[in-house]
């Protein structure tokens, strides 16, 4: 694990799709955020996690959105999910390889990691 994913976030690391997770507390950057990745070797998953989170920022409200993406050469989905259906409820955004387990259980697990993380236990931020 590199050292900017806290262990909370550990459980990303059991679903092999998840690649890159960007949490965000709300969409202006003056708020807390934590990032995971499977490696601190492929950088090229966050370019299309940060364009997003930033149009978020400039929209001044995060949005639940899926869509295809390609990264190396290879189909994943770019996820963003809120925890809530309010404008600045905390969200994460993802990239997840196209053969990942399905959307729905992504997201779920997306927006059960954001809620913990914010809300839940202290300990580990």
């Amino acid at each position: 694990m590199d050292v900017e994913s806290p262990e909370h976030l550990e459980r990303f690391r059991d679903h092999r799709g998840i690649m890159a997770v960007l949490l965000r507390m709300d969409p202006d950057p003056g708020y807390g955020e934590a990032r995971f990745e499977r490696s601190p070797a492929n950088r090229a998953y966050w370019p299309p996690i940060i364009q997003l989170a930033e149009s978020f920022q400039r929209a001044g409200q995060a949005a639940d959105t899926s869509r295809a993406i390609e990264v190396y050469g290879q189909p994943c989905r770019l996820l963003a999910v809120r925890t809530a259906e309010a404008p600045t409820a905390p969200f994460a955004i993802a990239v997840v390889a196209g053969a990942a387990e399905p959307e729905e259980e992504v997201i779920g697990l997306l927006r059960a990691v954001c809620h913990d993380y914010w809300f839940g236990s202290t300990f580990f931020k």
